[in-house]
């Protein structure tokens, strides 16, 4: 699909750059600058999906329905192709095409820790391609993740003094978690709430 995209916004007069993901693969970044002292928009689209096994609409004919389309891919990111072939163009345009999103979003961290800094500090926006209802999510309260291991001794049963529970003490950092951090962090947004 990278390659696909890459061809296509070649042929449609675009800059393609390929970013470097861990794991071997990569990000497609395709822009189309008007100058550089002009603001930049990015957008963002996700290049891998869900499977489409149990879907009740074909996810791969697009059906319309009045003035909407129902089919994989009809509200994620469309239009770099007509804005580059306007003659007006007010804003340096960029789409990034992330990997990984649908499990561990290492297309977006790699492009936030990376490329994304080379944008700052005229980047005016970055929109990400979602179903949200058809409004506009301005915010985020953003996320945090890691990973969290304890560790235990396996012991048969018919001598279990001699093991020792994972489980205990992960109670015990789920309980800090929830009544020490989580109250320290937690903030009010007009727009997102707690």
């Amino acid at each position: 699909l990278i390659n696909h995209l890459e061809r296509l916004g070649r042929e449609w007069g675009l800059s393609a750059r390929r970013l470097p993901v861990d794991g071997g693969d990569d990000n497609l970044l395709l822009t189309c600058e008007v100058s550089a002292d002009a603001p930049w928009l990015l957008f963002e689209s996700h290049v891998d999906t869900v499977s489409i096994a149990g879907m009740t609409v074909d996810p791969l004919i697009v059906k319309a329905d009045g003035d909407r389309l129902y089919a994989r891919g009809t509200c994620d990111t469309k239009g770099l192709k007509d804005y580059a072939q306007q003659e007006n163009r007010t804003y340096n345009a960029g789409l990034l095409f992330a990997l990984d999103e649908e499990a561990q979003m290492t297309g977006a961290q790699s492009f936030a820790n990376g490329a994304l800094k080379e944008f700052l500090p005229n980047l005016i926006g970055l929109v990400v391609g979602e179903p949200t209802l058809m409004r506009p999510v301005v915010t985020h309260n953003g996320v945090m993740r890691w990973t969290t291991k304890t560790k235990g001794v396996a012991a048969h049963s018919a001598d279990p003094s001699k093991g020792k529970s994972a489980i205990s003490p992960m109670v015990r950092v789920i309980d800090a978690l929830e009544t020490r951090y989580a109250p320290t962090v937690t903030k009010s947004n007009p727009l997102t709430g707690k």
